[in-house]
């Protein structure tokens, strides 16, 4: 079991960040699998719990809208990080670090965009790298 059982972004348009993460989280296998809209949406794959929140300001008192919180979803093949990259730049994220295999993390193929809130979602595959 990882360390963290969830993740929450607190949003101030919750039904235009579920639309962006409806579509972008379905290309690496996940869906909204608690949905209380117009409070809340949660998301996980098929079998598991809601691991990735997004909660309106109105759900829970205490929670405030925020910018550049940043979390890592990994995924099984360098062809999901791509999906993931290309469905969100399709939605009018901005490309923060291009998904690719990067020399300076060997093994690591990656991204991180903007999406529409100013949150920096990852997306990452780890990968065997020949030995030269």
């Amino acid at each position: 079991m990882g360390l963290l059982y969830h993740t929450s972004l607190c949003v101030l348009d919750l039904e235009r960040a579920a639309a962006f993460y409806d579509k972008v989280l379905a290309t690496i296998g996940a869906k909204r699998i608690w949905d209380i809209a117009p409070l809340a949406v949660g998301y996980g794959r098929e079998g598991e719990d809601a691991s990735f929140w997004l909660q309106s300001p109105d759900h829970m008192p205490f929670l405030r809208p925020a910018v550049s919180g940043h979390f890592a979803f990994k995924v099984e093949t360098p062809e999901l990080v791509l999906a993931f990259y290309e469905t969100a730049l399709s939605l009018g994220a901005e490309s923060m670090l291009e998904a690719k295999l990067h020399d300076d993390m060997p093994g690591y193929f990656g991204t991180v965009v903007k999406d529409l809130d100013g949150h920096l979602p990852e997306c990452f595959a780890m990968v065997d790298v020949p030995k030269a």
